[in-house]
């Protein structure tokens, strides 16, 4: 373990009361539907949904009917009945409470829960802490703020050794190059 105190380990970001799920990027045809791309790893699950979250506000808005493609969902929301109304929705964050989170599976973790985690060698030396995660085609790469600015980690197993959400760090190599 470093010589960082145990407080400066703990992650930074508490849990959320709302999970991201999507972003509203576009308008579709006349009656109101709207696009959403997928930030989640089940897209499926918009086809059970009876409500969605919208926006920074949360507002509660029903789902009337969902058709999935392989990049998105196109959704009809209950209120959403004109072309205007769902432009008007452009750019907003499709949520679910977070009592409805899908479980997740061993080494599955949530974004909230690996931003602010610190970062440290095998020997246990601070290198910084987790800022963002960011979606790749191939894998996660982790955005760790360090002393020095800021390093790209991608989330593979050469690379991230640990997760240890109790602790509040992650243990990693990082690979030459990189730092």
């Amino acid at each position: 373990m470093s010589s960082t105190s145990t407080a400066s380990l703990q992650p930074s970001a508490s849990a959320p009361e709302y999970i991201v799920i999507g972003r509203i990027t576009r308008a579709h045809g006349l009656r109101g539907q709207v696009v959403v791309s997928f930030e989640t790893a089940w897209p499926r699950r918009f086809l059970s949904v009876p409500r969605v979250f919208v926006g920074d506000t949360n507002l509660p808005v029903g789902v009337a009917a969902v058709r999935l493609t392989p990049r998105y969902a196109l959704l009809s929301l209950i209120g959403v009945e004109t072309r205007r109304d769902a432009e008007n929705l452009r750019g907003l964050w499709v949520k679910l409470p977070a009592a409805e989170a899908m479980k997740l599976g061993r080494g599955e973790f949530f974004v909230h829960q690996i931003v602010g985690l610190a970062v440290v060698t095998r020997a246990g030396d601070l290198i910084g802490h987790v800022q963002d995660v960011l979606f790749t085609g191939a894998n996660d790469v982790y955005v760790i703020r360090t002393a020095a600015g800021e390093m790209l980690l991608p989330a593979v197993e050469d690379v991230i050794h640990e997760i240890i959400l109790d602790e509040g760090r992650m243990v990693v190599s990082v690979p030459a190059g990189i730092g």
